[in-house]
């Protein structure tokens, strides 16, 4: 009988001197182990949500789970092959994703709800705007023999549904999350692939046009904007 590799959440303070363990995967069968990913606080710091899966088509452990932080059992709060959550700002909802939809879901599991309505392809990384009233995420397809990778907005209602940019460079499980929000909320820096370089745009989820903030024939990525909305951290090749 074999366990995952590792431990599920493991909480350690900044000198290095403690370590807790909150949530240790169960025993797997031979078929396969069990497999905790995505660690991710709530915004008070009390909880941490995390994903589960198993390699084996016998062990129904799937789903978004939530464990106190100072360890317990954690709660299955969805029972779906989900992945990458979120806390919204109150704390009080999460955004995941599954293979083909954004999800809302309560942080006590109820009330679940479907937010990528019929959008077809491939989702990731869905990310909540500061003041939690929207959620921004990468869709992926491939149509005329090529990967088209797009970021899309929704309300965390489920309604306006909209794309907000294209050509966007990202590589599930390699790439950093390409895109990040303003504080105030109403926009995206985000990496937009041109013909000679990745550079930084900024789209209004309004439906302005995107605006190009730098020219450079280097790669850019990984922005990400500072609390007061003034500077935009993102890391690149030597020019």
């Amino acid at each position: 009988m074999v366990r995952s590799a590792f431990l599920a959440c493991i909480v350690a303070a900044l000198a290095g001197a403690a370590v807790s363990v909150l949530a240790a995967s169960a025993p797997a069968a031979p078929a396969g182990p069990i497999v905790d990913s995505g660690p991710t606080w709530a915004p008070d710091g009390s909880r941490i949500a995390f994903w589960r899966f198993s390699y084996s088509l016998t062990q129904d452990v799937k789903g978004l789970y939530v464990v106190n932080a100072d360890g317990g059992e954690p709660s299955r709060i969805v029972s779906e092959s989900a992945r990458e959550p979120a806390w919204a700002p109150d704390g009080r909802t999460l955004a995941y994703s599954t293979e083909y939809s954004i999800r809302r879901v309560n942080a006590d599991g109820s009330q679940r709800q479907t937010l990528s309505g019929k959008l077809r392809g491939t989702v990731w990384r869905p990310l909540w705007s500061p003041d939690g009233m929207h959620i921004a995420f990468v869709r992926t397809t491939f149509l005329k023999g090529r990967w088209q990778r797009e970021i899309w907005v929704v309300r965390r209602d489920g309604r306006r549904l909209r794309r907000v940019a294209t050509d966007v460079p990202f590589y599930p499980g390699i790439d950093p999350i390409p895109f990040s929000w303003a504080p105030d909320s109403r926009r995206l820096v985000y990496v937009r692939l041109t013909k000679r370089a990745t550079d930084l745009w900024v789209a209004d989820i309004a439906g302005r046009e995107p605006r190009r903030l730098l020219r450079t024939s280097v790669p850019d990525r990984a922005p990400v904007w500072s609390p007061d909305g003034s500077r935009i951290a993102f890391t690149s090749k030597e020019r």
